[in-house]
């Protein structure tokens, strides 16, 4: 028979222990659908891992295939040559 603090314990570390493999599972999803944008169009447009779009506008620069220069306000010209 367990305690009420042992029910709690045990609760708590089943919810901690979800929450952690929940978010590393989100966290995998998240570096899947970046690689793939990568590997579909993204690195076509300029784009690499350590220059991506926020995540938030992947599926806009993926649909429009917005090269990276354009992402960030600038003509091909000015951004590789900073």
């Amino acid at each position: 028979m367990y305690s009420k603090l042992g029910n709690t314990d045990w609760l708590f570390n089943c919810m901690v222990l979800y929450n952690q493999t929940n978010k590393e599972h989100n966290m995998s999803k998240t570096k899947d659908y970046t690689q793939e944008f990568l590997d579909s169009v993204g690195y076509d447009l300029g784009y690499s891992e350590g220059n991506l779009p926020e995540f938030k506008d992947i599926d806009v620069v993926w649909a429009f295939r917005v090269p990276v220069w354009e992402y960030h306000g600038q003509k091909e010209h000015e951004y590789y040559n900073k």
